[in-house]
């Protein structure tokens, strides 16, 4: 792979100590390091814009009244916006290495998706459906914060940790939303 006098320029010219270990991963450059990390927060900023964007629409759903009266009473849109994530994918499987298509038809797919589940709020109860999407949000955003510190410390992402820490959360914000007054969905 590398000489050691290679490893050694390598490491001193990307003024990366070789000694501290100080790399996402032992072995990576910071180059390489720097390239996963930018990828990590690609996908933890797609996964969590796709949240935000499905709560924005199922909140609107469930407390807009002539959006939910629209997709309660309108058989052909229910559909329509069950097929249409469907739609979506063909495109997406021919253009996913196409730089400005690909997101451009992941944000439709997004929306379609979030349509999908406005659909499920206005026919149930929506409030139902709020309480999941958020409990779903903390569990993604606990799930991201460990990642990102157990990387950090050097930890693996081993069995039990995330389980414990995205549980622990979980519990905690449940028992937050069975009191009224901080949670008004009841």
């Amino acid at each position: 792979m590398f000489e050691p006098q290679q490893l050694y320029t390598r490491a001193k010219t990307e003024e990366f100590d070789l000694e501290s270990g100080e790399t996402l991963y032992p072995g990576l450059s910071v180059g390489e390091n720097q390239l996963r990390w930018g990828f990590i927060r690609k996908v933890y900023g797609i996964l969590s814009a796709q949240i935000v964007l499905t709560t924005l629409v199922s909140v609107t759903t469930v407390f807009y009244t002539p959006i939910n009266d629209l997709l309660k009473g309108n058989s052909t849109l229910l559909l329509i916006l069950l097929f249409l994530p469907f739609i979506f994918l063909i495109p997406l499987l021919k253009y996913q290495q196409k730089h400005p298509h690909n997101y451009i038809l992941l944000a439709l797919f997004t929306v379609s998706i979030s349509s999908t589940i406005g659909v499920t709020c206005a026919n149930t109860d929506g409030k139902i459906v709020l309480e999941a999407l958020i409990l779903t949000s903390a569990v993604v955003s606990s799930l991201t914060g460990y990642a990102f510190w157990a990387s950090k410390k050097g930890k693996d992402f081993s069995f039990l940790g995330p389980i414990l820490f995205t549980s622990l959360i979980t519990l905690i914000l449940t028992g937050m939303m069975q009191v009224p007054l901080l949670f008004p969905l009841n």
